[in-house]
């Protein structure tokens, strides 16, 4: 029942509780982090396609796929030509 003047009564509801003890404070949000994700995802990217775009045009060169094969083959040529195993020891 009102009265003229009052307000009619709201139901009673449980308060929520906040997950962390930040959120519970006035003006914290996680927009900080939301916004830092996406700043690091887009460096990601960035950073990816010019490490994609470097090794495109790298290997484009002919010197420097020479160079690259030629390293390979040293490594090669001082890999041992037997392996021993556990049955070859004798």
């Amino acid at each position: 029942m009102t009265f003229p003047g009052s307000s009619p009564k709201r139901p009673r509801v449980a308060p929520r509780r906040p997950v962390s003890r930040l959120a519970g404070r006035p003006y914290v949000t996680g927009k900080g982090v939301t916004i830092g994700g996406l700043v690091t995802a887009v460096l990601g990217l960035l950073l990816g396609g010019a490490t994609i775009g470097g090794v495109a045009i790298g290997l484009n060169n002919d010197k420097a796929a020479n160079r690259i094969e030629k390293e390979l083959q040293k490594v090669r040529d001082q890999l041992p030509t037997q392996v021993p195993t556990p049955n070859s020891n004798g």
